[in-house]
């Protein structure tokens, strides 16, 4: 809920303050005569061999400090000097890192071509009509309604949020609010639906859930060798999920035995002349190993990963960059599963045992994102679907109803999340 510590005061004029400062700012830097006197006096001063300086002069109390208390203090042996070269977890290996923060310039494609995947494909229409007729309860839209209220009304978290940006009057500036950030917002909402999916599961049957582990803000790291990538580079894939799902058993992979064997004709996209690595700079290694929750709990497999993010005011990120985003997340946790179970043949031979699937869900601005990511043995496939569950409020202004709910989207939700 944001608020405003401060009243606002109304400006006292029609012109803007910072024109006023901006003015003063110039009218300072303008150099003037430093000394005027008398050329009788003046005349006196240069007989006496008196040397005129100018105290403004950004160079002028150099002469009076001690050269040798200008010696770098932190080079001596009781205050040495960090650098990144020097610590333990340093490579000097370079990748190509993407850790979510540069949005992909094509989209979709360029996200497929990365992880050379075939074309994503959107989700099967009968896919999320597997919900059982009695699962939601009646009352069930007025539960979705309260989740959304507790991110974006109820909670009482009162953090410094960003400054607001007005594209049209883009010089004024605003009041600070505090409140609850916009990415703690989407985490708050899903929380409480997955929470709701569990208990009607349990409620169900209470073996559903029982082999499920959850991990909150876990990190995740999928790591990639250069001689497996075909970038030139190792490939890092970084990321910290909201809500990281577990289970004992891995998911039954989506794609059938007809559709993996047909991806052995279809072609990855093309995005020429665009290079797929163009948003992605050289880095040195910081992990060479993947990195993922439980790691050393060989018997569990990544189900789900849900993130959250807040749109840029001034560079908002399109919905195919963000579902490109969607699926290098759920890529790069693939990785760390296939790591962990110690897939050798993957890293060495692009060959896998079986099927890899994974979920990846993310909500960004009222929209959520869903993407499944199956690893064959050949290639890649990733079906995405980007659907509306309700339309935001400024973070800046107080929600107090929810409007355009889609129910279609959350029993789509609830669907994603009960499919194993």
């Amino acid at each position: 809920m944001p608020w405003s510590k401060f009243r606002p005061l109304r400006q006292f004029g029609k012109h803007n303050v910072r024109i006023f400062k901006e003015m003063l700012k110039a009218r300072n830097k303008r150099n003037l005569d430093f000394a005027r006197f008398h050329p009788d006096v003046m005349a006196s001063i240069k007989q006496q061999g008196i040397q005129i300086q100018d105290s403004r002069d950004p160079n002028f109390f150099e002469q009076f400090e001690d050269k040798i208390l200008q010696e770098p203090l932190l080079d001596k042996a009781a205050h040495p000097l960090k650098k990144t070269s020097d610590h333990p977890l340093n490579k000097k290996e370079k990748c190509l890192l993407f850790d979510g923060t540069v949005p992909m310039t094509d989209g979709v494609d360029q996200a497929c071509v990365l992880i050379k995947a075939t074309k994503a494909q959107p989700f099967p229409p009968n896919f999320f009509d597997t919900i059982p007729d009695d699962f939601l309860p009646d009352n069930f839209e007025a539960q979705v309604v309260d989740s959304i209220m507790h991110g974006e009304r109820y909670d009482a978290t009162l953090e410094k949020l960003p400054k607001r940006f007005d594209p049209i009057i883009f010089w004024v500036p605003h009041p600070a609010f505090y409140g609850t950030p916009v990415t703690k917002r989407c985490n708050i909402i899903i929380s409480d639906l997955w929470r709701k999916i569990a208990m009607l599961s349990m409620k169900r049957d209470k073996s559903t859930c029982s082999d499920l582990r959850f991990d909150c803000n876990a990190p995740i790291s999928g790591f990639l060798p250069e001689s497996n990538s075909g970038l030139g580079h190792s490939f890092v894939l970084r990321q910290q999920p909201y809500l990281t799902i577990q289970g004992s058993k891995p998911l039954t992979p989506f794609a059938d035995v007809k559709s993996v064997e047909a991806t052995k004709e279809m072609d990855v996209p093309d995005i020429y002349p665009i290079s797929a690595v163009i948003d992605l700079e050289p880095e040195n290694i910081y992990n060479d190993t993947s990195l993922v929750p439980r790691q050393f709990v060989t018997s569990l497999n990544i189900h789900t990963i849900c993130t959250s993010r807040m749109q840029d005011q001034k560079y908002p990120l399109t919905t195919e960059q963000n579902a490109a985003n969607c699926i290098l997340n759920g890529f790069g946790a693939a990785l760390a599963q296939i790591s962990r179970n110690g897939f050798e043949d993957f890293l060495t031979s692009e060959m896998l045992s079986q099927p890899l699937l994974l979920k990846s869900m993310q909500i960004v601005n009222g929209k959520i994102d869903f993407a499944m990511v199956q690893i064959n043995n050949f290639s890649d496939d990733i079906n995405i679907l980007a659907a509306p569950l309700y339309t935001p409020k400024p973070f800046y202004e107080n929600m107090n109803e929810v409007t355009d709910l889609n129910m279609d989207t959350v029993k789509k939700f609830v669907a994603f999340m009960l499919y194993r």
